[in-house]
């Protein structure tokens, strides 16, 4: 990170990876003591569906306050933490089993609502969000890793661990309310080309037929952490892996990145085969996390860019995941005990991704290369594009283009035969809809047009 290395750069870095410290493994120890009072199979439920679902919906709750709202975000990050904090507590400490379901899943809602948050913090870096959310939810898989590491692994599983939860909570407030205090001011400078309700669509099929894909083949069943044959937390240290290799990748080029996830499509085959031939469940559990790895920082980076020009699709990329996760693993549990029939659907689902990628490659990358190939386009063409994308009249395209000359408004006025208090009107017109804060932003943005 080297030009993008500022104090939003390493803020952001550091929420994400805060955020997700607390939030994963206190859901983790949420899990263990879930299995105090089910079944292995019934906790299978709450985890690979459920928990997903009221995901998603705190997701979705985040994306139409935003959409509503705008990045006026401070009050109701702040309100997630608490409310996190209350309903983990509530969840891990009550004996009820009914009402530590009920709190669990209120958990995972406000847990929704907090990816939400820092995901649409994501969008104001200009560089380097792949990397910046791969290490940053990175930092939150070793944590849990760490963590559970003290006492045999009982620390985590443990009531005393919610105090190191509430302290990674005040650190997260701590951040939202002093390095990135100001951050909204940072977001309205980041403008981006349209993107198209086609674009869009397509995008989240191919982000959730992905995701479902890859749970058809491994369900990272329950049974395996309650018969102590898998060490969650050791697996889940794997899925570093996969997320630095993506952020690296998806930095350097967003079509890579999805060239990365269709490659990972070979990987639901592979599972079935380990499991046919018995091998180690941790082996299994570790492949799956370094390939969800690879999906997680896609989806999310592809709609991170989107949010540009529309905040609320933020969080869509990790919404479209907690979609495919749970109708994958709902899929994958019908048909568990029908190996053949299971093999079909992964068939299915695994031609239906690749098509999903090869549109979403044609109407979004390819254009690109296309013009990376032919080379800029010329000024003429880049004028009428830019002109036509933020609706200038006739005359703001004259003072525009005088502009773009570095014209003063007196000789603006001048050429055009006009007053200056004209000019001053037609600039206030250009600049209000563009969203550029001076001549000098209004230029730039024209020139980084390729």
């Amino acid at each position: 990170m080297k030009k993008g290395l500022n104090k939003n750069t390493i803020a952001i870095c550091l929420l994400v990876g805060v955020v997700y410290s607390w939030v994963g493994t206190g859901y983790m120890c949420w899990i263990y003591r879930m299995l105090d009072f089910f079944p292995a199979s019934t906790v299978e439920i709450f985890t690979n569906i459920l928990d997903y679902i009221f995901q998603a919906i705190g997701i979705i709750i985040l994306s139409i306050y935003t959409w509503k709202k705008g990045f006026n975000l401070k009050k109701i990050f702040t309100l997630s933490v608490i409310f996190e904090q209350i309903f983990m507590a509530a969840a891990i400490l009550v004996p009820v089993p009914s009402l530590k379901v009920v709190f669990g899943l209120i958990m995972d809602l406000f847990c929704g609502m907090l990816f939400g948050c820092f995901l649409s913090y994501l969008t104001v870096l200009k560089e380097h969000k792949s990397i910046v959310f791969g290490i940053g939810w990175s930092i939150g898989s070793l944590a849990t890793w760490l963590v559970s590491i003290p006492m045999d692994g009982e620390f985590l599983k443990s009531r005393v661990s919610l105090v190191l939860y509430c302290l990674l909570a005040i650190i997260t407030m701590l951040i939202i309310h002093f390095p990135l205090d100001n951050v909204e001011k940072e977001y309205e400078k980041s403008k981006s080309t349209k993107i198209s309700a086609k674009l869009i669509v397509l995008s989240m099929l191919t982000v959730i037929i992905l995701e479902i894909t890859r749970n058809l083949g491994f369900l990272y069943p329950i049974s395996n952490l309650a018969d102590g044959t898998v060490n969650m937390e050791y697996s889940r240290a794997f899925y570093v892996v996969g997320l630095i290799i993506a952020g690296i990748v998806c930095d350097k080029t967003r079509q890579g990145g999805l060239i990365l996830c269709v490659g990972t499509l070979i990987c639901p085959f592979i599972s079935l085969l380990l499991i046919r031939l018995s091998i180690g469940n941790n082996a299994l559990w570790a492949l799956n996390y370094a390939i969800t790895g690879f999906i997680t920082v896609y989806g999310v980076t592809l709609f991170s860019d989107f949010a540009g020009e529309m905040l609320f699709l933020a969080g869509f990329g990790l919404l479209c995941r907690r979609i495919g996760e749970p109708i994958g693993a709902l899929l994958g549990t019908v048909m568990v005990d029908t190996p053949v029939i299971l093999i079909i659907f992964i068939s299915i689902f695994f031609f239906t991704s690749i098509i999903c990628a090869a549109l979403l490659w044609m109407n979004m990358y390819l254009p690109q290369l296309t013009r990376a190939r032919n080379g800029s386009s010329s000024e003429e063409e880049r004028m009428t594009s830019f002109i036509n994308e933020y609706g200038f009249s006739a005359r703001e395209t004259e003072v525009f283009r005088e502009v773009l000359k570095g014209s003063s408004n007196s000789k603006i006025a001048s050429d055009l035969f006009i007053t200056d208090n004209t000019v001053k009107f037609h600039m206030k017109n250009i600049l209000k809809k563009t969203g550029a804060a001076n001549r000098a932003e209004l230029t730039k943005m024209f020139n980084d047009i390729q």
